[in-house]
């Protein structure tokens, strides 16, 4: 223990080639890249729209969080590898696993996960249509909706409904 203590004092009055010798290498050398929150959401979003079978809407990422909430890394060469996602391809709940690497050397493991929802433009009634009347483009409007859970069969665009008849009565 005593050896050791020396060692670190004479780390620091004589700097650290002495102590260390001169082939050493530093500690922080290379460049360093924290990687904060902001930064893990957006590679989170990346993956998910790469990954999605869906092609309708625009993707909003809820509830967002990260263990550890930050990463730091050092070298001159950096990147990640993925190791796990939620098998499914829909909306939902999703979770990410995956490994940060600074030159070539695994850094830290990143477990992220967040709600994805897909919003899109829906067809809707602007007023009460009765059973059997055909459809004119005064009765419709278009909203944009959640539509994570909605099937293929969502009417998207007004000339898929104008000129049928209504089967039902729609509100």
């Amino acid at each position: 223990m005593r050896i050791f203590s020396l060692f670190i004092i004479a780390a620091l009055f004589f700097g650290y080639e002495i102590a260390w010798g001169s082939d050493a290498i530093p500690p922080h050398s290379g460049k360093v890249q924290v990687i904060e929150q902001g930064e893990l959401k957006e590679i989170f979003t990346q993956i998910i729209e790469n990954d999605a079978s869906w092609s309708q809407g625009e993707l909003d990422i809820r509830s967002f969080s990260s263990k550890p909430e930050q990463i730091i890394l050092e070298g001159e060469k950096t990147g990640y590898r993925l190791l796990s996602i939620t098998p499914d391809r829909y909306p939902g709940k999703k979770y990410i696993s995956m490994v940060f690497t600074a030159d070539d050397q695994d850094i830290a493991t990143v477990r992220m996960d967040a709600d994805v929802l897909f919003f899109g433009d829906v067809v809707c009634a602007s007023k009460r249509i009765s059973r059997n009347t055909l459809i004119t483009p005064e009765d419709l409007t278009t909203v944009s909706r959640n539509v994570s859970m909605m099937d293929e069969t969502v009417i998207q665009d007004t000339d898929n409904a104008i000129g049928k008849m209504a089967k039902t009565s729609i509100q």
